[in-house]
């Protein structure tokens, strides 16, 4: 009967310990897991902020208005007010007169801006820090506003130092 009770108690403390390795290790998935889901929360909000970041800048959207409304009126230089269309966009960035215009030098620098931050949202990408899929909009359709001008906006890509912009670009099906 001793032996029996000292089977039995063994057979309950290896039944005891593994349920507690059994716990342990579900613990440890569980918390992998709350891990994973709160680094891919950080990279969704840090993608949120870049995005916002971009868009608190007056150049950024205006370069984002003036592909997505051809012919809006914007304000620059000395307060003019003009419309600036594809062809004005494709003149600015074509250009290669030192003496640009009021209104060649807005465009090019609206541009700028938006291909700066182009360039910060692929170097993210690349390093792991957001996802495609998080500032796939409003990028997507700017593509298509650019796609029959491809040259000249990779050329000014090319000649500026946008690299990363043109790898985003191509991201999105440029």
């Amino acid at each position: 009967m001793k032996d029996l009770l000292q089977v039995i108690t063994g057979l309950i403390a290896v039944i005891g310990g593994l349920i507690a390795v059994f716990k342990a290790l579900d613990e440890m998935r569980q918390s992998r897991i709350q891990r994973k889901i709160e680094l891919r929360w950080k990279q969704a909000n840090l993608a949120r902020e870049i995005l916002d970041s971009a868009f608190e800048n007056k150049y950024f959207e205006n370069a984002v208005s003036m592909l997505d409304l051809p012919g809006r009126k914007f304000k620059f230089g000395d307060s003019r007010t003009e419309s600036i269309n594809l062809q004005d966009i494709v003149a600015a960035l074509e250009s290669d007169d030192p003496t640009h215009s009021d209104k060649l030098v807005f465009i090019r620098d609206c541009f700028d801006y938006l291909f700066f931050y182009m360039n910060r949202i692929e170097q993210a990408i690349e390093t792991n820090l957001i996802f495609i899929e998080d500032v796939k909009q409003p990028f997507s359709f700017l593509v298509g506003k650019m796609i029959g001008n491809r040259h000249v906006f990779e050329e000014y890509m090319k000649e500026n130092g946008y690299n990363y912009a043109m790898k985003f670009l191509n991201r999105l099906g440029f």
